[in-house]
């Protein structure tokens, strides 16, 4: 899998969620075949900051529980890293 040289820019998922485009400062555009749980995985494997749980409920519409959950879930990946 050729990754980009340099940021990415864009991205964008395909409405069926198997496929992702990116776009990097490189100034080439890639498409990726994904599985969602790779997807997943890869995702918490970059986050560096975790929503907060206000912000977990406002942009990604969970609820309280599930917000404090998700926060609590990040701030735990983020510690073994």
């Amino acid at each position: 899998m050729r990754k980009h040289k340099k940021q990415v820019t864009a991205v964008a998922f395909h409405p069926d969620g198997k496929q992702l485009i990116t776009g990097s400062t490189d100034e080439t555009a890639r498409l990726w075949i994904i599985e969602p749980e790779a997807l997943n995985t890869a995702l918490w494997d970059a986050t560096l900051e975790c929503l907060s749980e206000p912000r977990r409920r406002e942009l990604l519409l969970e609820s309280s529980s599930d917000a404090r959950k998700g926060y609590e879930r990040c701030q735990r990946a983020n510690s073994q890293h």
